[in-house]
Formats: C-alpha cells, sequence, structure tokens
C-alpha cells in the first residue's frame, strides 16, 4: 500500500507518539480526557487519534461517516498536540495490527505507545494477532467502570508473550509520571473514569431521533 507523504502527520526523530485507535462512534469527552492524560503522563510528544474505518468485533451498521466523528472529534479538542489522523483510510487496513506494523516500518526513529482503555484490554486475547502489537510497541492502558479486575487478570495480561512478559504496572495518575520510566510492555493507569460510551450515547441519539 502506497501512501502519499503529505497523509502522515508531522514526525521527527525520536518523537514519543502515541496511538490512539478506535471507532469513536460517537466520540465523547472521555477519550479526550484519555488523550490529554496521555500525553501528560507518558511524556508524549504526540498523540494520533486513529478512527477506524470499522471495527471487525463490532456491527458497524451504525458507524457514522468518518468526516463526521472527525468533526466530532474536534469539538473536544484543543490541544495541538492531539491530532486526528485519517491514515487508517488510508491503509484501508481491516486490523490494528496492519496499521502498526506499516507505522514502525514507516517511521523507525519514532517511539510508538498503544493506547486502549482496560475494556479491550479485557478482551484483548480476542484482536487480530494481539500479541504481535505487543511486540511492536508498549502499551498504554487507562482504566473504565467495572473493568479494572476484568483487565489485569485478563490473557493478555497475564499470558507470556515469546521474550515479553506482559505485566501492566500499577501506577495513580496522582502520584507520579511514568514519562522518565523506561516501558518495555505495557503501564496500566489508574485515572479518573468516564461512565460513558460510544454505545450509550448511540442510544441516547437515537432515542432522541425516535421522539
Amino acid at each position: 500500500m502506497i501512501v502519499k507523504a503529505h497523509c502522515y502527520p508531522a514526525t521527527a526523530e525520536k518523537m514519543k507518539i502515541g496511538l490512539f485507535g478506535g471507532s469513536f462512534n460517537p466520540p465523547h469527552e472521555g477519550h479526550a480526557f484519555i488523550a490529554k492524560q496521555a500525553l501528560k503522563f507518558a511524556g508524549l510528544d504526540r498523540v494520533w487519534m486513529l478512527a477506524t474505518p470499522g471495527n471487525p468485533l463490532k456491527n458497524n451498521n451504525q458507524l457514522l461517516s468518518y468526516e463526521e466523528r472527525k468533526s466530532r472529534i474536534n469539538h473536544f479538542i484543543s490541544n495541538r498536540n492531539i491530532i486526528v489522523s485519517d491514515i487508517e483510510f488510508h491503509l484501508n487496513h481491516r486490523y490494528s495490527v496492519e496499521t502498526l506494523a506499516h507505522l514502525v516500518k514507516r517511521f523507525p526513529k519514532v517511539q510508538f505507545y498503544w493506547i486502549i482503555g482496560a475494556d479491550n484490554l479485557a478482551n484483548f486475547h480476542h484482536w487480530h494477532e494481539w500479541q504481535k502489537i505487543c511486540q511492536y510497541m508498549p502499551l498504554i492502558i487507562f482504566d473504565r467502570p467495572n473493568y479494572s479486575y476484568k483487565a489485569l487478570k485478563s490473557i493478555a495480561a497475564t499470558r507470556n508473550i515469546k521474550d515479553i512478559h506482559y505485566n501492566p504496572e500499577r501506577l495513580n495518575l496522582k502520584s507520579a509520571s511514568i514519562q522518565h520510566r523506561k516501558v518495555k510492555s505495557g503501564i496500566y493507569l489508574f485515572s479518573k473514569r468516564y461512565d460513558i460510551s460510544s454505545t450509550k450515547l448511540r442510544g441516547k441519539e437515537n432515542l432522541s431521533l425516535i421522539k
């Protein structure tokens, strides 16, 4: 897949960039909060929000257009270091692991991090080639309501992945920053947990349409 250079957000050598993928269908303030906290506590230079063309594990019948999701994401984002990128649309990849493999190869001198919520970590072993994702880059995992225990006891959090023992470090955002720590596998961050989800928001929007 050939992608024109101008389609990629600007980068520089040794940058630390967090990749925050998702359907964002629709995006909400919880997504913006995670992106901002990742910048602050992981010492990242940028966060790229990658709105996926479609999630293989979800029903995409109600998926908003990319332009609509991008517009809504920008409504919550005011930090110039958080960038909404359409790179996945240009790549036309079905799975996250394909996008991450491409970016690591395209930018070998950039340190990427994969940002997910604890709900995704709990089900991470269902993702296509999830072990490779952990080998490509460290994970930064944010707590989500009702998923703390499930995430830390999940297959992905406890299983050996070749030479990498994936065992997220429990760290309270209020007590310390992780930006000076060497992250080889994963960091689990306890933070403010938003009891809000895109699924709930879609339900409310559909209800309002019915009324």
